[in-house]
């Protein structure tokens, strides 16, 4: 849900151009990557609030069971991700770009085949263009910390076989990608800014600090 400020003639002329859109389906058939679905509840490990906010990763526990708190940035990728078709999330360190890659994840995958990835090769890149192309299956495809893994994207690119491919990474590491990502055709949405009201809601979402022991990002600088 997202607001239309206007008056009456203003919207009635908005939606007289709205064309109607069919809902979408997931495409039938299989791929042979299951470490790359969405899994389900029943299938993620439970844990404590308290391990995210103490500087875990996140998990897809913590997605599910709503943890991290739902900041307007979801709004703002959806918008991103309807208008084109390859987006590169950015941002600095610890500003929730992995928590909001998992939670577009779980929300498209409820009408798409989304993957999500967090390790590929370039073989294995390959191997997944074909069978995606063979199956006839276009899914939304998600993958954190594309720095490390850009020739596989590169790949994956130039092989059209997806409906939607988001990818992210911190700044400075998508830097020293830069001049094999602007090649790509990517529409960077960069997360550095927060509003006021979320940064409310994470302040209150937060469990008392005196009880949880702060931890530092594992990935290596």
């Amino acid at each position: 849900l997202q607001y239309i400020i206007c008056d009456t003639k203003e919207l009635l002329d908005f939606c007289g151009k709205i064309t109607p859109i069919k809902k979408k389906t997931v495409v039938p058939g299989r791929l042979e990557f299951p470490e790359y679905d969405i899994p389900k509840l029943n299938k993620v490990p439970v844990r404590t609030k308290d391990e995210f906010y103490s500087g875990a990763e996140p998990s897809w526990y913590d997605i599910y069971t709503n943890c991290p708190i739902r900041t307007e940035h979801i709004l703002s990728m959806k918008d991103k991700i309807a208008e084109v078709d390859n987006v590169l999330l950015t941002g600095p360190p610890a500003s929730g770009k992995t928590t909001l890659m998992m939670q577009l994840a779980l929300d498209f995958s409820q009408s798409n085949k989304c993957l999500y990835i967090e390790d590929i090769n370039d073989k294995k890149a390959q191997m997944l263009c074909r069978d995606c192309l063979k199956s006839g299956v276009k899914p939304f495809i998600f993958i954190d910390n594309a720095a490390d893994y850009i020739s596989s994207i590169e790949i994956i690119t130039e092989s059209k076989c997806y409906e939607k491919l988001i990818i992210s990474d911190r700044d400075y590491f998508i830097d020293l990608v830069e001049h094999k990502v602007s090649c790509l055709g990517f529409e960077e949405y960069n997360m550095a800014v927060i509003s006021k009201e979320d940064l409310q809601k994470i302040q209150s979402a937060i469990p008392d600090l005196s009880l949880i022991h702060i931890s530092e990002p594992t990935r290596p600088e």
